[in-house]
């Protein structure tokens, strides 16, 4: 049975990157939550799945007091604002050597959209930004000892655009980052006291027609599917996080949704019923939903068509539909 988010509506939730605590159930400092009882963590599981993704866990200390939550956090810039100061600190960075073939070799036909995040002076990055243009509330930015400057870690720069193609938020996938979840980051000043990006979806291919829209998970993967199958993609952050790709699929007036999740619901529960939550959520809106599936032996829709095997897909009137084979 799925919870909701607590037992008691009175218990106020706090995310945990306001804390400057990380999850004290999974140890991440994002997407999971505390409340003066229970961890609402998105990637340990506990026989209390809620309905809105992740689950619940006694909080373990309990008889502490919760942190206070970071103050101060900036709202967010207008997409206009971000697109032009994310567009002019593209002009600025460059894109190594390194990070070039590593997009090459995943199948991006097309490296131009990237940028290296270098490990150096970052307050002279953001000057020649701030220059030119207003970087206040745009994740990435904030200041340190009075001066502005340019975060996120190490690696590639990702940009996620909207229907419109306009930059708004960046992720990062980190230099050297082993664990999954620790992979891709959003740029954010959140833990700074600045603006947080959300979790916004990425939107590409809006120039094929809109009647059939599909939906995975990242921006790289569903780049590479989208340079194969020519029809409008949505990249989700997570399957956790699926709340923004409703507003855009009313924006595409989309009718079928393809969902192409990872190949591993039958082995990895967060997956599983993450995915029946959204068609459920699908279907009650009216889409009309198609699963694709192919041999689990590749994880993803990129690697299933990099191995040049096409996804089969199948109608989904309900999500007890949905098929999540383990071999």
């Amino acid at each position: 049975m799925a919870h909701a988010y607590t037992d008691d509506p009175s218990m106020t939730w706090i995310p945990v990157h306001k804390t400057r605590k990380p999850c004290p159930i999974c140890g991440h400092p994002d997407f999971c939550s505390v409340n003066a009882r229970w961890v609402l963590c998105t990637r340990v599981q506990s026989h209390r799945p809620t309905a809105n993704g992740g689950w619940l866990h006694d909080r373990p200390d309990s008889t502490e007091p919760l942190p206070a939550p970071l103050s101060g956090t900036a709202p967010l810039a207008p997409l206009a604002q971000r697109d032009r100061v994310y567009r002019l600190l593209w002009q600025v960075l460059p894109l190594s050597s390194a990070h070039q073939r590593y997009l090459t070799e995943r199948g991006i036909e097309s490296v131009a959209p990237y940028r290296t995040n270098p490990d150096g002076d970052r307050a002279a990055i953001a000057r020649a930004v701030a220059r030119v243009e207003d970087v206040s509330g745009v994740p990435g930015f904030h200041l340190s000892h009075g001066f502005m400057v340019w975060g996120g870690r190490p690696g590639i720069l990702i940009p996620v655009r909207d229907v419109e193609g306009r930059i708004q938020a960046v992720q990062v996938r980190a230099d050297g980052a082993v664990a999954k979840d620790d992979r891709y980051r959003w740029v954010t000043s959140a833990h700074q006291g600045g603006a947080s990006p959300g979790t916004p979806v990425h939107v590409l291919n809006t120039h094929y027609p809109h009647q059939r829209v599909w939906l995975t998970e990242g921006v790289l993967k569903a780049t590479y599917a989208g340079q194969l199958l020519h029809e409008p993609w949505i990249a989700v952050a997570g399957i956790s996080n699926v709340a923004p790709a409703f507003e855009t699929l009313k924006q595409l007036e989309a009718r079928t949704v393809v969902v192409a999740f990872d190949m591993d619901g039958g082995t990895n529960d967060m997956v599983r019923l993450g995915t029946q939550r959204l068609v459920a959520q699908l279907l009650h809106y009216g889409y009309r939903v198609v699963q694709a599936t192919w041999p689990v032996v590749h994880k993803g829709i990129d690697d299933c068509l990099m191995a040049r095997v096409r996804p089969q897909l199948r109608n989904i009137p309900s999500p007890s539909a949905l098929i999540f084979p383990t071999h």
